[in-house]
Order: structure tokens, then C-alpha cells, then sequence
């Protein structure tokens, strides 16, 4: 019975979902659609779905196929009662699990460490389904069953009622499939695919109509490389926020900004989140020396990386090949500025990490770069590192530590990006309306000061954190568009990378990890297993493109309910058909062999 009745939540689960996903498919086209709404549109045909089938028909086409029936504990079962359980108790406490949610992930990522942060909500999840299923494991009914006074048993009924509720709800499920593959891969250009829906890196388009100020301000403005150099004609150091680490587009523009002549002759300095700070005598060796040979290049660079990043893999490859090009007195000078990866597990937590990667840059422009002929330098770091956050009183990120220094001659700008929720979503910033005012500018590469224009009026919704009542001047000196986010490309590998990691742990003394490792032999094969799935992961064509877990999280929701749903309401249903048969014949008298 236990397991009937949960057999009948998940099929129902995938009705209310893909109901709710249906109406989400709906109502993009015209309304914002963010994860907040998701979840009133799943409350509301939550309710709705049951009310109607309870007070329509007494049972839900998910229990009708697993012939289950709620009944009142009192005797009395009634359209009131029904109101009571899911209007005033099942409602509020699913809306309460989601908003109590949505606190704890908002809350959560205000901590340093992301990872952790979603570690930590995947375990808030999980626990709440625990405490569900030891309640039904106990009392055999859920918590609203429980306070209702209702309950679940054997539904006797006709075993054609269990199969016509069966062929109903496969024909949904199919009918839906149809409907939410045709929407996703219509706007959609992917090569990977599971089950013929295409993986959704692109976002939503929304029908806005107030983009024509954004378009008129932007038609106005330089190109991005002459607004970078025209910081440098004010400042000393000039911060960019580098988009998502793996995406190559923004680390061409650089590499392209640090070759121009302007940079090479003023400013010369560039310093970058990546790279340990300890290694930087390994870089400036690196830097002045010339390779004749490409593999051997190549070889050097992987050699460097900490990171598996194809773009800054082929920036320091580029500013080897330039220096080997320029005079002395005229090379690029590189610094890396994280801490060793032990200090930085163990520092992330207490913001120590931003305050000694800040340190880095601080120490070297003030003991060196000041005092040279170049006395600038450029700085690029990710996401909330490169935050100015001053009018929130806040010290933690990197930039802030700088400003902090120098108030007079740093400036920091945004590259055009997607913005995260707090579940670590990505969406296009403002839900879009930026992206769709740089289409009508043609993506023309354009670069601008935040204060003064509406870009910087606008609130400020980049990171998970939701800073109530910051715009985006007051956290960004200024903004560039390099491309589009459909033009991202994401490339994990680089080459001789498995290479540059066993020289790595052999430099700094860790073990190989190979097959005869002291490990056992269930941790080896645990361990190729997991690479595998890594090295697959890495090898598909998502990797090269812009990842977009807002849209993909409603999809593999729905298409795992739907799978495991109907392979168990299709064995359950094949099951009774045999038990039936072999009454039958039993009643016959036929032996069957």
C-alpha cells in the first residue's frame, strides 16, 4: 500500500508539473517568467488539480491508476473537507517550504564559498523530504493528511477504471512531451540533446517595449576597447569583472586590449584571479622565455594552469608569443593573485581570500608600478571579486580592499553578462531587457560610464544576493558589451592538461592518483567512474556553449517525473494484467507452463 501511494504522488507530481510548465510555456510570451512565479503557478493548479479531482471524482487520476481513494477519518467526507486540507493546510505548507527555501538560499550565499552554499541547500531539500517520508513511514500519511483527519485505502474498483486512467495519463504525458519539445528546440540551435529535447542555452525573449532610451543611449557611446582606454587616461588601475571562468569570448577581448600599442606602451601590467600567487616566479620565467616550438609552448603554458580555462590558457600562450616580440622595457608584465589551494580552502570562508588577492596587486603597484614609466595596470576578476560595495559598507570582495586604497585612481567595470538567482540560475540580466537593447544596437561593441544614463538607474540584480536598493552605478564605474550571451563558447580542455596536473602534484608532493594508489580497490573503480562521467561531461557541444540551468532545471524535472512515472504506473498496470489472466486461467482450470 506504502508503495502504491507513493507510486501515485510522483504521477500526480508530474501532472501538477507539467501542467504548471505548460502554463509557464504560455504566459512567457507575455510576462517575466522568474523562478518566484514558478512557484505561485505550481501552488495554484496544485490546488486547483486537487480540489477538482477529489470533490469531481473522490480520487486523482495518479490513485485512481494505483486504485487508491481518500476517505475521512470521521466518517464525514465532504467538499469542505477537502477545501480545509488542501486550501488551509497543504497550500500554506508547501508555499511556507518554498519561501523558507528561498530565505535559506538568499541567506546562505552570503557566504563566500558557492559550492558550499549549494551544498548546504541540496541538504536543507533533502532534509525536508526525509522528515516527509519518516512521517509517512511512521503514520502511514502526510503531514496535511495527518492534520486534516484524512487518509488513503484499497480503492475497489472496476480494473478497466485503473487502465483507462493509465492510457489517459500516458496520452498526457506524450501529448506534453510533443508540445514541450516543439517550444524548447524551436528556439533553440543545439547538437546535444536528451530524449530529443535540446539542452536550452538560450534564454527566454521577452516582448519588451521600453528599450527604445536604452537603444538611444547606445547608438551614442565609443567601442569598449576606447572606453577601457579612456579609464586608463583617468585611473591607474582599471578592474574588470570577468563573466563566467570558462567562457573564451571575454579572454579574446582581452587579449586583444592587451596587444593594442595604447597598452603596451602606458599601461603594460595585468594581474588576474587566476594563478597562484606563489608561482608567480614560474610566470615570469615563462613570459621572457622564447619557445621555438609550439608543442613545447604549450606545454609550458598547461604548466602554469590552475585552472582548466581554454580562454586564459590561450591568453598567457598570446602574451608569451607578444613578448617574444617586444623589447625589454616594453614586455607585458603578469601577476597572478589567488592563494595557494589549501590557503584558499581554508581562508574562503572569512573573506580572507579577496583581502590577500587584493594584497597582491596593492604590494606590487606600490613598491613597483607606481614608481615605473608605466605606472598603470589591469586587473580581471570574476563575478562579486570585482564588486564595489562601499555604499553597503561592505569589505569583503577583492575591489573593495583596492578602492579602499586607492579611492582617487581605480575604476571598475562590468562585462556584459547573465545574472544568478539564488539557486545559482542564470538568466539574462533584467530578465533580458539589456540583451534585447545591444540586439537593436546590432551588438555593436560599445563601452560607457554607468552614472548619468538609464544602464546605471537600473537596480542592481547581478549576483544570488538580492542589495535592495543599489543601482548599478553605485557598484560599477562602467559597463562594455563585448557579444551576445548566444555567442559565448565555453571550452573546458586544454592541452596536455592530464600532463600538467601529474606535474603539479609531483612538484608539490602529492600522490598520482593511479589505479595502484592506496585507495582499495572499490575507491579506484569509484574513482575512474566518476572520471569518466567528467571526461563525457567535458567532451559534449554544451561544453561549448552558454550554459543556462534556469531553463534546463524545469526541463530535467519534467522529463525524469515523466519517465519514472510512467514506467512504474506501466509495470503496476502490466502486473495487474498477468494477476488477472492467471486468476483466470486458474479459474478454468488451465495450467499454464
Amino acid at each position: 500500500m506504502r508503495v502504491k501511494y507513493l507510486s501515485s504522488i510522483l504521477v500526480d507530481f508530474t501532472v501538477v508539473f507539467t501542467f504548471s510548465y505548460l502554463l509557464k510555456i504560455l504566459l512567457q510570451y507575455f510576462v517575466i517568467i522568474d523562478h518566484r512565479l514558478l512557484w505561485i503557478i505550481f501552488v495554484t493548479i496544485n490546488f486547483v488539480y486537487f480540489y477538482f479531482t477529489y470533490s469531481r471524482f473522490g480520487t486523482t487520476p495518479g490513485k485512481s491508476i494505483f486504485a487508491i481513494a481518500m476517505v475521512s477519518k470521521t466518517g464525514e467526507f465532504s467538499n469542505r473537507l477537502i477545501l480545509f486540507r488542501e486550501l488551509c493546510v497543504k497550500t500554506p505548507l508547501i508555499t511556507l517550504f518554498f519561501f523558507v527555501l528561498d530565505f535559506v538560499a538568499l541567506n546562505m550565499l552570503n557566504i563566500l564559498h558557492m559550492g558550499i552554499s549549494l551544498m548546504q541547500i541540496t541538504f536543507f531539500i533533502f532534509l525536508f523530504l526525509l522528515i516527509n517520508i519518516v512521517i509517512f513511514l511512521c503514520f502511514s500519511n502526510s503531514i496535511w493528511g495527518l492534520i486534516s483527519k484524512t487518509k488513503f485505502e484499497r480503492l475497489h474498483q472496476d480494473k478497466r477504471v485503473s487502465n483507462y486512467a493509465y492510457v489517459i495519463y500516458a496520452l498526457f504525458i506524450i501529448f506534453s512531451y510533443s508540445i514541450i519539445r516543439f517550444e524548447n528546440n524551436i528556439n533553440q540551435n543545439s547538437t546535444f540533446s536528451v530524449m530529443g529535447i535540446e539542452y536550452p542555452y538560450q534564454f527566454p525573449k521577452y516582448p519588451y517595449n521600453d528599450t527604445n532610451e536604452y537603444v538611444e543611449f547606445l547608438s551614442k557611446q565609443q567601442s569598449a576597447k576606447d572606453y577601457i582606454f579612456e579609464l586608463f587616461r583617468k585611473n591607474d588601475i582599471v578592474i574588470l569583472c570577468e563573466p563566467a571562468h570558462r567562457e573564451i569570448k571575454s579572454w579574446e577581448f582581452i587579449s586583444d586590449l592587451v596587444s593594442d600599442q595604447r597598452f603596451i606602451n602606458n599601461v603594460g601590467h595585468v594581474f588576474s584571479e587566476y594563478g597562484d600567487a606563489s608561482e608567480q616566479a614560474r610566470l615570469d620565467s615563462f613570459l621572457n622565455t622564447s619557445f621555438t616550438d609550439v608543442v613545447e609552448l604549450e606545454k609550458a603554458t598547461s604548466n602554469l594552469m590552475r585552472f582548466m580555462s581554454m580562454g586564459f590558457f590561450n591568453y598567457l600562450k598570446g602574451v608569451n608569443i607578444l613578448n617574444s616580440q617586444l623589447p625589454e622595457e616594453l614586455k607585458i608584465k603578469h601577476y597572478f593573485c589567488d592563494a595557494g589551494f589549501h590557503q584558499h580552502t581554508r581562508s574562503s570562508f572569512r573573506g580572507d581570500r579577496d583581502k590577500l588577492m587584493a594584497e597582491v596587486l596593492i604590494d606590487k603597484y606600490q613598491n613597483e608600478i607606481s614608481s615605473q614609466k608605466r605606472k598603470k595596470c589591469l586587473l580581471v576578476t570574476n563575478y562579486r571579486h570585482a564588486y564595489n560595495l562601499h555604499k553597503k559598507g561592505q569589505r569583503v570582495n577583492q575591489a573593495e580592499f583596492i578602492f579602499d586604497k586607492f579611492p582617487d585612481n581605480t575604476a571598475n567595470v562590468l562585462i556584459n553578462t547573465y545574472a544568478l538567482n539564488s539557486y545559482l540560475s542564470s538568466y539574462p540580466i533584467h530578465q533580458g531587457k539589456w540583451d534585447l537593447a545591444f540586439e537593436k544596437n546590432n551588438n555593436k561593441q560599445v563601452g560607457f560610464d554607468f552614472k548619468g544614463n538609464i544602464f546605471g538607474n537600473d537596480h542592481f540584480d547581478h549576483y544570488v544576493i538580492d542589495y535592495e536598493g543599489l543601482e548599478y552605478k553605485d557598484v560599477f564605474t562602467g559597463f562594455i558589451f563585448i557579444n551576445s550571451l548566444d555567442e559565448w563558447v565555453f571550452k573546458y580542455n586544454i592541452p596536455y592538461a592530464q600532463e600538467s596536473r601529474n606535474n603539479e602534484r609531483i612538484r608539490k608532493g602529492y600522490p598520482i592518483i593511479t589505479n595502484d594508489s592506496k585507495r582499495g580497490i572499490i575507491s579506484n573503480i569509484i574513482s575512474n567512474i566518476l572520471e569518466k562521467i567528467v571526461a563525457s561531461i567535458r567532451s559534449l557541444p554544451i561544453s561549448e556553449i552558454a550554459s543556462n540551468f534556469y531553463n534546463f532545471i524545469p526541463l530535467a524535472i519534467f522529463v525524469l517525473s515523466a519517465t519514472f512515472s510512467l514506467c512504474i504506473s506501466t509495470v503496476y498496470c502490466i502486473s495487474c494484467l498477468l494477476r488477472g489472466t492467471a486468476k483466470r486461467n486458474e479459474a478454468k482450470g488451465v495450467i499454464p507452463f
